[in-house]
């Protein structure tokens, strides 16, 4: 018998490797990507941090929509020093969020990638 399992029986090495593996060790199946952003939630407002892109402006609108809809604050603040990157589905996302309130609103601090993506 060799060190590999009984290669006369018609097994090899590498085949017993990928029973091994089987279906329980992610090897057919994609790995969830993990977060690429995060919300805080603070008295005045959020803090946004991570990447704002088409993938996640959904889920990044309706949880920052939550956050101002529940708020009592007059002036609302997002804080967006924390962004990594922002594409038009974020911009879209974040003035969809800062529309739902008629109060006065204001973005704290957006980080030099967020600056540019709004001036240009």
């Amino acid at each position: 018998m060799s060190r590999g399992g009984d290669l006369s029986r018609g097994s090899s090495v590498s085949s017993q490797k990928a029973i091994a593996l089987g279906r329980g060790a992610g090897v057919d199946r994609p790995w969830p990507m993990p977060p690429t952003w995060d919300l805080d939630r603070t008295v005045e407002g959020v803090i946004v941090q991570g990447e704002i892109d088409l993938a996640v402006a959904d889920a990044f609108e309706e949880q920052a929509s939550e956050v101002v809809m529940g708020s009592a604050v007059g002036n609302f603040l997002i804080d967006l020093s924390g962004i990594t990157f922002m594409d038009s589905a974020g911009v879209r996302a974040l003035i969809k969020v800062l529309e739902l309130r008629d109060g006065q609103r204001m973005i704290v601090q957006p980080s030099r990638r967020v600056f540019c993506t709004f001036v240009g």
